[in-house]
């Protein structure tokens, strides 16, 4: 298991977990315990992750929708974070606290670019913990928990 900081969360061996410390590279967003204060286009990245094997990301944060500000999505780029290739999007659609994402397989050392596509409003509402590069699977239950007609 390759750990760069001291996590909470169990991870599989193989996996990359990341804490806001081990961020390499920031544009408009503060950083500290977390990070905050994410504009449109702002975002954090990591520098030389190797990518081989790796299938989803999860993404631990806190937040807090409220009015208009009801959603956020992080495109994830690899080598530059405005011009790089997209390899697959988070999506903050609730309170969960912990959302997951399919990436594009990609092999070899990236820099890793989380991007912010909305505006939360308000910097509190919206602050990432830890994010987790993993070899397993990513699944999609969404449609397992709908609500019938």
């Amino acid at each position: 298991m390759m750990v760069l900081s001291v996590s909470s969360i169990l991870a599989a061996e193989g996996d990359i977990v990341l804490l806001p410390d081990d961020a390499t590279e920031c544009s408009g967003v503060v950083k500290g315990a977390t990070i905050s204060g994410f504009e449109i286009n702002d975002y954090f990245g990591f520098k030389d992750l190797d990518l081989t094997g790796i299938n989803s990301v999860v993404l631990e944060a806190h937040f807090y929708p409220q009015g208009a500000h009801n959603g956020e999505a992080f495109r994830i780029m690899i080598d530059n974070p405005i011009e790089g290739t997209s390899i697959g999007t988070v999506v903050l659609s609730n309170e969960s606290g912990v959302y997951d994402a399919f990436i594009n397989p990609t092999a070899g050392k990236h820099n890793v670019y989380f991007v912010s596509s909305y505006n939360t409003g308000v910097p509190e509402n919206l602050q990432v913990k830890k994010v987790i590069f993993s070899k397993a699977a990513y699944e999609d239950n969404a449609f397992d928990n709908h609500v019938g007609d």
